[in-house]
């Protein structure tokens, strides 16, 4: 009797093994299949928040990269409704609402781009204050070592983590271009703010994705909130696809968005949308354009 109630207890124990290893093999494809290195992206940028704050973008395909630096006193819109916060403030803010992807969105509508990775302290350490560097430095360890902290946090998955390491250690301070924050300066003594006009207008066209400017897909953008398709406007536009309108939604959808169109062809705009934003494609009418790009509330709350 107690040899076969031992049986059942192995039984019961592999059981739950096989069923551990069934998942972590799941788990590892999703994970692959939604990494940077198996994705269709003709750039890659990275934030990284802290001190010394840097945008890192990696062309893939032609091999032009550019590092940002910017001022901690700075003071810029943070999408979401939040206001106007200086850059050093970022991750307090973040802390305090519990929401990482807040400096992600930030330096997003900073930049008009797509912010694909972010890395930040997983703890504030309070307001940083410092101005930025004469340049930007690329320190190929303190980058690397940043990612795979227990103190950082970044919304990159392990599969991530290696691709990004890879594409950071092959580079140098020499191989990136040094692109400079844009500001305004204050009025009535005020600090300087950060120019999201002047940035778009200074850099128009460094942050394209060659497959989606030559693409040439026509997008237009229907809304109930103006704010948030504006943003969203400005960094689809970033990345090398053509916005031709900005219109009222005629009637409230309850997804987080809707990418409709009635292409045949597999169109790289439409694989970005969808992807970028984890919107629901529909086949229908785009309206005289290529794509219909319909916000719902969700959506436009963490961008307005």
């Amino acid at each position: 009797m107690k040899k076969q109630h031992s049986i059942g207890n192995r039984v019961y124990v592999y059981i739950f093994i096989a069923f551990l290893i069934f998942y972590g093999i799941f788990v590892a494809i999703r994970a692959i299949r939604n990494s940077a290195f198996l994705d269709q992206r003709d750039r890659v940028n990275i934030v990284f928040y802290g001190e010394e704050p840097k945008l890192l973008s990696f062309g893939l395909t032609d091999d032009v990269n550019y590092i940002v630096s910017f001022t901690n006193e700075d003071r810029a819109d943070i999408p979401g409704g939040y206001g106007r916060y200086a850059v050093g403030s970022f991750g307090r803010l973040a802390e305090v609402e519990r929401n990482k992807a807040i400096i992600r969105h930030a330096f997003a509508s900073m930049t008009s781009t797509y912010i694909d990775y972010y890395v930040a302290p997983k703890k504030s350490l309070g307001v940083f204050v410092n101005s930025d560097a004469a340049e930007p430095t690329y320190q190929r360890g303190g980058l690397i070592r940043s990612l795979f902290s227990a103190n950082t946090y970044t919304n990159a998955n392990f599969f991530d983590k290696i691709y990004l390491s890879w594409l950071i250690a092959k580079k140098r301070q020499s191989s990136f271009i040094p692109l400079k924050s844009t500001v305004v300066p204050g009025k009535n003594g005020a600090k300087p703010s950060f120019s999201e006009k002047g940035f778009q207008k200074k850099y128009k066209g460094f942050f394209y994705h060659q497959g989606l400017r030559e693409e040439s897909g026509e997008v237009q953008i229907r809304y109930q909130n103006y704010a948030s398709a504006l943003v969203l406007s400005r960094i689809i536009e970033g990345q090398g696809i053509r916005v031709v309108d900005l219109s009222l939604g005629e009637t409230l959808i309850h997804q987080r968005c809707i990418v409709q169109h009635n292409l045949s062809s597999k169109s790289k705009t439409v694989y970005f949308l969808l992807k970028r934003f984890s919107c629901l494609e529909q086949k229908g009418d785009a309206g005289g354009s290529d794509i219909l790009f319909i916000l719902g509330p969700e959506l436009e709350k963490e961008w307005e």
